[in-house]
């Protein structure tokens, strides 16, 4: 896949954008605290912390080669993950799966798979596959 100057300069500004507004929400609300008597004491609470974000790619597979225009991103992360496949937003389901079909060049191809939080948490991958006649 040839990156030109325009489109590497789009997908950086897609993903700075992304990041931007993901980074908005990310304030965190203050706590409400709650005293009790001196003579009680109050058990301490912590709130459950949020599952680790993670990005499993099931296919295609990596380092692969296809004969077809186009290949079919599928994967797993979150289900409040914010997933993009070469720059575009792709939606994720209630059990954190996602798909996305993209377009082959022939010879080299390489696509780019984000997911991230609100909260500022990212993970990536980056896959090869290759366009054979």
């Amino acid at each position: 896949m040839k990156l030109s100057f325009p489109k590497v300069f789009i997908c950086l500004l897609v993903v700075a954008l992304t990041i931007a507004i993901i980074s908005c929400g990310s304030q965190t609300p203050a706590k409400e605290v709650t005293t009790t008597a001196a003579t009680t004491t109050a058990p301490a609470t912590t709130t459950p912390t949020e599952a680790q974000l993670f990005l499993e790619i099931v296919s295609p597979a990596d380092k692969s080669s296809v004969t077809s225009a186009e290949t079919t991103v599928t994967g797993k992360t979150l289900p409040i993950a914010i997933v993009s496949v070469n720059g575009i937003l792709v939606k994720v389901g209630a059990d954190g799966s996602f798909s996305s079909l993209v377009q082959l060049e022939l010879g080299p191809n390489v696509i780019q798979i984000e997911a991230s939080t609100i909260s500022g948490e990212e993970v990536g991958k980056v896959l090869a596959v290759g366009r054979t006649q």
